[in-house]
């Protein structure tokens, strides 16, 4: 209900409406660990972190309510969530900084994660954009967004498909005003300068691939790929374990 698009939702005719807004969940708290609220009288507190995380919260929330599940059920499903690969992912290998996979790829789902993780901290990113000629529009707007909300971005290979990898990246950096955005095509070493950048306290984000198994390339051609088994093996190269 939140949403500029949502009365357009809410005009369908249909039989059950079940609109939710983040005006129910309050008081609510969220972090980079986990959302806090409370829901017509019951406190929740969810292992997922930032605020687009209450929201999905409270879309499964009123759905299952509406289904005619119990709330002490819902209330027991939510609060022992496991984390979901790919979404929001900590990379735990010991290390004095926050490491997150994230499979954010527009200009909408990069703020939300870059603002759950922002604070007293240093925002380090790690982001490309698919090739192939999609969604071309939203390259400079996702350098802007990152532009805005991160201190160190380097722009790296994502999925190029058939596009020239350069000129994906020199769109993306077309959004950057206040910084120069460093360039490493090598998805690899781009995780790994990424992480000997950070410092205690610090917040590595590693975006757009998620739990994609492949790097697209071009004449079809699949490089097998894991961020998170990247990047734990760049924490081990830099003396974490």
């Amino acid at each position: 209900a939140d949403d500029k698009y949502g009365k357009d939702f809410l005009a369908v005719a249909v039989e059950h409406k079940v609109p939710f807004s983040l005006k129910d969940a309050e008081p609510y708290n969220v972090s980079d660990k986990s959302v806090r609220f409370v829901w017509k009288s019951d406190l929740f507190t969810v292992p997922l972190p930032g605020e687009f995380n209450l929201k999905n919260v409270l879309a499964a929330l009123v759905l299952t309510e509406a289904m005619g599940i119990p709330r002490e059920t819902i209330k027991k499903a939510l609060e022992h969530m496991h984390p979901i690969a790919g979404r929001a992912e900590r990379v735990e290998k010991g290390q004095p900084y926050t490491v997150v996979v994230d499979y954010a790829h527009t200009p909408d789902s990069l703020k939300a994660l870059f603002e759950a993780y922002q604070g007293d901290r240093k925002l380090i990113a790690v982001m490309g954009s698919t090739g192939g000629g999609r969604d071309t529009w939203k390259r400079a707007e996702m350098g802007k967004v990152a532009d805005e909300y991160c201190d160190f971005v380097i722009l790296t290979d994502e999925d190029p498909y058939d596009e020239d990898p350069q000129k994906i990246i020199n769109e993306i950096a077309q959004g950057f005003t206040k910084q120069t955005p460093h360039v490493i095509r090598d998805r690899t070493k781009a995780i790994y300068e990424a992480l000997k950048e950070a410092e205690e306290g610090d917040a590595v984000l590693i975006t757009g691939k998620g739990t994609d198994p492949y790097i697209m390339r071009a004449n079809g051609e699949k490089e097998k790929w894991s961020d998170r088994k990247i990047t734990e093996g760049q924490l081990k190269n830099l003396g974490y374990h």
